[in-house]
């Protein structure tokens, strides 16, 4: 990757990060609890951000794995069962929380990406959408993963 690469993506994904969390900040409670997804399982705001929070989390330790050689999720992965289960993991956890918990994710995956070698970032595996992509694809994944879920909690909320 070269250092331009490399400033696109820390670019990328410290905006998303940036507005995510700047939107979160003027959510009243009535707004957390405001239904995102209904189809197939209902997701409010709330249960977004802490499948945000699990999804960066797990899709590090899958790149980390790929950089020491695993191939990846495996075929057949139940992705919708794996982000239920990592919502309800957190169920509990405060609103204060979950911020500082998303904080702690994006400085997890900047520390990863610190150590990656120039082959690293091009060492390929599977992802659980099942699409096999390299460690910088599922780096650009998780900006636009998030970007994507921000979206749609700002139609929800109005904002």
């Amino acid at each position: 990757m070269t250092p331009e690469d490399r400033a696109v993506l820390d670019q990328k994904l410290a905006d998303v990060r940036q507005d995510l969390l700047s939107f979160l900040q003027t959510l009243d409670d009535a707004a957390w609890q405001k239904a995102v997804y209904r189809d197939p399982e209902r997701w409010t705001v709330s249960d977004t951000v802490r499948h945000l929070v699990q999804a960066e989390k797990s899709m590090t330790r899958l790149m980390d794995g790929i950089r020491q050689g695993h191939p990846g999720t495996r075929k057949g992965f139940d992705l919708a069962a794996f982000n239920r289960e990592g919502i309800q993991r957190i169920i509990d956890i405060p609103r204060e929380e979950l911020f500082g918990r998303l904080l702690d994710a994006r400085d997890h995956l900047h520390r990863f990406m610190d150590g990656l070698s120039e082959e690293d970032w091009e060492k390929s595996g599977r992802h659980a959408i099942g699409r096999v992509m390299t460690v910088h694809q599922i780096c650009h994944l998780i900006g636009d993963h998030e970007k994507g879920h921000l979206t749609d909690m700002q139609m929800v909320v109005g904002s």
